[in-house]
C-alpha cells in the first residue's frame, strides 16, 4: 500500500463500515481507506495527532502508547466495557473501549478457523493463569468464546493445577479427540517441570507469549523446542495479539505470522516512523486492524521485526526503552 493523499469521504458511516467488515466481503485498500476517514473525522485523539503531526500522507499510525493515556474511540458515549492489559502494578495500563463484542468475535473465529479449521470438531483448554487472575482481559474473552463455539462441554481454563490439566490431555489422547491449547509460555513451561512428558498427539500449542517475569526470557525458537519436548507430538503455533488490536496473527509450520483477513502488517524505519521498511530489513511493526474500527485501526506497535513480500511477518523483539508487556514476543 503506497501512501496517498488524504482523501475524506464524510459517507462513511459506523454501521456501514461494520456491516463491510462481518460481510467479509471487501476489497482491504478501498475499506482501509474509508475506516481511515471515519476514524479521523470521528476519533478526536487520531485527529488531534494526524493534525499535530501535519503528514499529508496515508495511513498514519497512532502510537500505541495512545491507549494507555486516552480514551481512543470512535463514539463519545455507549461504552458497555474496556479490555485491559496484562502490565505490571507499576505501569499504566491500555484499556481498549467496546461498544460491543460482536466484530472482535465475529473476525477472532473466523481468523481461527482460517488457521486451525472448523471449531466443531474441537475441544479447547486454555492455560493463562495470569490472564485469569486479573480481570477485562482480552484474550481471556476470546478463549471462552471459542470454547463456546466448539459445543463441547469438555474444555476449560486451568490455572496452577497442572496435574488436572495433564490428566485432561491423556484423557482427550485416549478419545482421539482435536485438542487446542492457548497457554502463556511461563505456565507451559512449569507444567512441563511439574508432571514431565505428556504425549500430545492431537494436540496443538499456541502459545500466548510472556514470561511475566516468572522466567527469563527467551528466543521463541528456544521456548518451542522446550514445549515440544513437554508436549511430544504436539503441533506449536503462536498467536501475535494484544489488548490494543481486536484482529490476530498465528505462527506458520515456517516460522513466520500470517495476519487474519481484516489485518495488514508494515514496517518502518525505526528512526523514521514516516519512512516504509524494506521488505526483510528489520524496523518498528505497524499495524492496519479493520476490526478496530470502534477505536483506531492504524496502530504503531513498540515491536521490531521483519517483513515478508506476502504480506507475513517475524517478530524480532522490542523497542529499547518501550515498556514490558505480556503481548506475544520473545527478546531476541
Amino acid at each position: 500500500m503506497r501512501p496517498q493523499k488524504f482523501v475524506i469521504d464524510v459517507n462513511h458511516s459506523h454501521n456501514k463500515l461494520e456491516e463491510s467488515i462481518l460481510s467479509g466481503n471487501f476489497e482491504f485498500e478501498e475499506l482501509s481507506n474509508k475506516v481511515f476517514d471515519y476514524q479521523l473525522r470521528n476519533n478526536l485523539i487520531y485527529q488531534t495527532f494526524v493534525n499535530h503531526l501535519k503528514s499529508l500522507t496515508y495511513p498514519v499510525y497512532l502510537p500505541i502508547s495512545a491507549f494507555k493515556h486516552h480514551l481512543v474511540s470512535t463514539l463519545e458515549s455507549g461504552h458497555i466495557g474496556y479490555f485491559e492489559s496484562s502490565g505490571t502494578t507499576n505501569q499504566n495500563q491500555s484499556k481498549h473501549y467496546y461498544h460491543s463484542l460482536e466484530i472482535y468475535h465475529h473476525v477472532s473465529k473466523k481468523i481461527f478457523e482460517d488457521n486451525f479449521g472448523p471449531l466443531h470438531d474441537k475441544v479447547i483448554l486454555a492455560l493463562l493463569p495470569n490472564y485469569l487472575e486479573k480481570s477485562n482481559s482480552s484474550l481471556v474473552n476470546m478463549v471462552k468464546m471459542l470454547m463456546t463455539e466448539t459445543g463441547s462441554d469438555e474444555g476449560g481454563f486451568y490455572l496452577y493445577n497442572y496435574d488436572e490439566f495433564a490428566l485432561k490431555i491423556k484423557e482427550l489422547e485416549r478419545s482421539n479427540k482435536k485438542v487446542i491449547v492457548f497457554g502463556v509460555s511461563f505456565a507451559l513451561l512449569d507444567c512441563i517441570e511439574e508432571v514431565g512428558e505428556i504425549a500430545s498427539s492431537h494436540v496443538t500449542i499456541i502459545e500466548t507469549g510472556g514470561m511475566k517475569g516468572r522466567k527469563k526470557e527467551i528466543i521463541r525458537e528456544e521456548l518451542h523446542e522446550m514445549i515440544s519436548n513437554g508436549f511430544n507430538g504436539a503441533f506449536i503455533s503462536s498467536e501475535y495479539g494484544m489488548t490494543e488490536l481486536f484482529s490476530q496473527a498465528y505462527l506458520q509450520a515456517d516460522g513466520w505470522f500470517k495476519p487474519g483477513y481484516t489485518m495488514k502488517v508494515f514496517t518502518t524505519e525505526i528512526n523514521d516512523p514516516l519512512t516504509r521498511e524494506r521488505f526483510g530489513k528489520t524496523g518498528v511493526i505497524n499495524v492496519i486492524d479493520l476490526a478496530n474500527v470502534e477505536s483506531c485501526s492504524f496502530i504503531t506497535t513498540e515491536d521490531l521485526g521483519i517483513l515478508r513480500e506476502d504480506g507475513c511477518f517475524k517478530v524480532l523483539g522490542r523497542l529499547d526503552n518501550s515498556d514490558m508487556r505480556g503481548c506475544n514476543l520473545m527478546v531476541q
